[in-house]
């Protein structure tokens, strides 16, 4: 059973996610650094938070993300380009990056719904996990292949088109999912997304190829939030399924 959150427990997620920010502005460019800090990290909240759910989202995005990277920093896209590239064109603390990132992220968010007392959402749309998940998945890659194809689908960056396919997305899933337990993943992802995006740029961790604001494109705050979204409700099918 999870202990009742608290404002205890929410500031200590907000240490632990300035901690990230801090170690990839200072330590980003240092591979074994943060290879180390981020492995030991989120295997030492690992041993305290461990529900099936968040290990299962854990595990797919720290897959699956740096997959996407990989595509989204070789040509011919090279939306951005990491200063260390020791696996084909990513660090290989890139997994950890994101293990860390989600397991502090929904937490503070699972902290928020309780606080405030939010309705937890619609769980699920169809009876039939399987297909839900298989649906996901196919949502995941049109994702994917929308943003990759549109960033140069004029023959040049086109961050306008990103900006505004993103943010229509969003708001699609504002509609679906019409929850307030649902919807509040989609600011607290964007503001941890150009928090954490800041700390990388300034450090010099990474450097995208178009920036409008703070180093980065106007775009890039929307990804986050749709592929946190997804992975949580493909978490959550898994979950049921494995039930």
């Amino acid at each position: 059973m999870r202990p009742k959150a608290t404002i205890g427990s929410l500031l200590l997620k907000i240490v632990l996610m300035a901690f990230f920010w801090l170690l990839l502005f200072f330590g980003g460019l240092n591979s074994m650094l943060m290879l180390i800090v981020l492995g030991a990290s989120t295997a030492a909240m690992l041993f305290f938070w461990h529900e099936r759910v968040e290990v299962i989202r854990m595990i797919a995005l720290a897959i699956v993300a740096p997959a996407l990277e990989i595509l989204a920093t070789s040509p011919p896209f090279e939306i951005y380009t990491y200063a260390s590239q020791e696996v084909v064109s990513i660090p290989y603390w890139l997994p950890f990056a994101w293990s860390y990132f989600t397991l502090v992220t929904f937490r503070f968010i699972d902290d928020v719904i309780s606080i405030l007392n939010l309705e937890k959402g619609v769980f699920f749309l169809m009876e039939n996990k399987r297909q839900l998940l298989f649906i996901e998945i196919i949502v995941l890659a049109a994702y994917a292949a929308v943003v990759l194809f549109s960033w140069k689908c004029t023959g040049e960056i086109n961050t306008a088109l990103l900006l505004f396919e993103l943010a229509f997305v969003n708001l699609i899933l504002c509609f679906v999912y019409n929850r307030k337990a649902d919807i509040i993943i989609l600011p607290i992802c964007i503001i941890s997304a150009m928090l954490s995006e800041y700390a990388g740029i300034a450090g010099n961790v990474w450097e995208y190829a178009a920036a409008d604001l703070w180093g980065m494109p106007l775009c890039v705050p929307f990804a986050y939030p749709f592929m946190m979204f997804i992975f949580n409700r493909f978490a959550l099918n898994i979950d049921a399924i494995i039930e």
